[in-house]
């Protein structure tokens, strides 16, 4: 993918589980460790759609500290991805409403096959 932007320094921190996997396989090779003790490493890159899949991939395991739009920018995905899951939720309660429980436990079966 050609990327496009300035680069920009971005200062992640990462869970005492997950900063060990990240010391043993970096995420970029501009990666630098900034505090060891609190998971938190640096990269100087742009930005891009692979970088936010990648922070996204960590789940709970990862913050972003800086820069502030990028932090709002996965704080907004991970917003948006529970608001898929109530309407999800929802629409799993109004067919059980409509169809019964029984009904849906057999829908369900029927799916995973």
């Amino acid at each position: 993918t050609k990327e496009e932007g300035p680069k920009e320094i971005i200062q992640l921190q990462f869970t005492k589980r997950r900063f060990d996997y990240i010391q043993t396989k970096p995420i970029h090779a501009s990666q630098k460790i900034l505090e060891r003790d609190k998971g938190v490493i640096e990269l100087t890159v742009i930005p891009n759609k692979e970088l936010k899949s990648q922070i996204l991939s960590f789940g709970n395991d990862v913050e972003v500290l800086s820069p502030q739009k990028l932090r709002e920018e996965i704080k907004g995905i991970i917003e948006d991805c529970n608001k898929s899951d109530l309407v999800s939720d929802k629409i799993i309660k109004k067919i059980i409403e409509i169809i019964g429980q029984e009904e849906w436990q057999d829908l369900r079966a029927d799916i995973q096959d």
